[in-house]
């Protein structure tokens, strides 16, 4: 199973560096983005549509979406 993880407010991808070891120990892939305004993303303007558009750029068929 591959997991997509998505960061809340005032945190990055960086959230889920313990998590993602866990579930590859366990079998599964996984990958945390930096949503626009965040992270290695932090200069770029933050909005809804661009929010979503990063998000739905990494989804494959069958990805389970984690968001916090």
């Amino acid at each position: 199973m591959r997991f997509v993880l998505v960061h809340g407010g005032f945190h990055a991808a960086w959230c889920w560096d313990r998590t993602i070891p866990e579930l590859n120990r366990l079998g599964h892939n996984a990958i945390a983005v930096d949503i626009p305004g965040h992270g290695s993303r932090l200069d770029e303007e933050s909005t809804i549509a661009n929010r979503c558009d990063t998000i739905v750029d990494v989804l494959q068929p069958g990805d389970v979406l984690v968001g916090h």
